[in-house]
């Protein structure tokens, strides 16, 4: 999975902090700016998938990708301890609400900004959601494509399941190889069926929540197999309506980098755009559209 950087609009909307060390827990929004309707002003939100072949991540489990990086395992100021139970077990942790995963994510990501870790924009959406579901007990599985064996597997912290016969096929040393795991084989594409549009809309949404991006090639009409991630942060009310709001949103990209802060219109996250890739004119296409939860946060209140 590949991408392009031609992102040059969003540098003056203070999407580029000088100082990541006490990041501000603020609503954060620089009146006035530009929303292009040129779909190419955005380019840098989306992948290519034409610009580089190699290391491409397509869809099933059997995909080559770099080795996993041997991390430490570290927590941030404000951020909570990170628990690792046992495969099955649920660590007492506090009460999963909406409430939770929305500080949990707002932390997590200015942690990760500290810490100055790049990482891929779907990839930051699955760190984030099976960190939260081992902090805090919740049960976390992804439905991935085998497209070698033809068939769905079901991943969990318990291992990788056939999804008919309940076979495992894999177990996982600890959690963050279960993290490398669902991130070399998943991809933004494959986290629109392990999510669910949030009732309401974007000010029903809380951080953790994503806003995932299709797109099509103009002339074929087929849908390219790579999207694009942005993890909700902060919704600022505006005087008219949902669509007079503000929108912050963080994301990641490949190359990877330190998570990048965008701030836009709420039209922006609704709206079909046009954009001239590598591989022709494409369509920028929101699912939904409007904001997704990861399904196993269903029942979160």
């Amino acid at each position: 999975m590949n991408q392009t950087s031609l992102d040059t609009d969003l540098l003056d909307e203070g999407d580029v902090f000088g100082a990541f060390d006490g990041f501000a827990e603020t609503d954060l929004f620089e009146d006035g700016f530009d929303d292009a309707d040129a779909f190419a002003d955005e380019m840098g939100d989306f992948y290519d998938p034409d610009q580089q072949q190699r290391g491409q991540r397509m869809p099933g489990i059997t995909q080559a990708r770099r080795p996993p990086r041997r991390r430490r395992t570290r927590t941030g100021p404000g951020l909570p301890p990170v628990v690792s139970p046992r495969p099955g077990t649920r660590p007492a942790a506090g009460t999963a609400t909406l409430a939770a995963l929305h500080a949990f994510s707002r932390r997590y990501v200015r942690d990760m900004i500290r810490r100055r870790r790049a990482i891929d924009c779907a990839d930051l959406a699955i760190e984030i959601w099976i960190k939260f579901g081992e902090r805090f007990g919740v049960p976390v599985s992804f439905r991935i494509w085998d497209s070698t064996g033809r068939r769905w597997v079901i991943a969990t912290r318990a291992g990788v399941h056939t999804a008919r016969g309940r076979t495992r096929v894999r177990s996982f040393a600890s959690t963050n190889a279960f993290v490398r795991w669902v991130q070399v084989n998943l991809g933004a594409q494959g986290l629109i069926g392990n999510t669910f549009a949030v009732t309401g809309g974007h000010r029903r949404a809380v951080a953790g929540d994503v806003f995932l991006w299709q797109w099509r090639n103009m002339r074929t009409r087929r849908l390219a197999r790579v999207g694009h991630t942005q993890i909700l942060d902060s919704v600022t009310r505006g005087r008219g309506g949902p669509m007079t709001d503000t929108i912050t949103v963080f994301q990641g990209n490949l190359p990877p980098v330190v998570p990048e802060r965008r701030v836009k219109p709420a039209r922006f996250f609704y709206t079909t755009r046009t954009a001239r890739l590598s591989a022709g004119p494409h369509t920028g296409i929101p699912v939904g559209p409007g904001p997704r939860r990861f399904n196993a946060f269903r029942s979160l209140r």
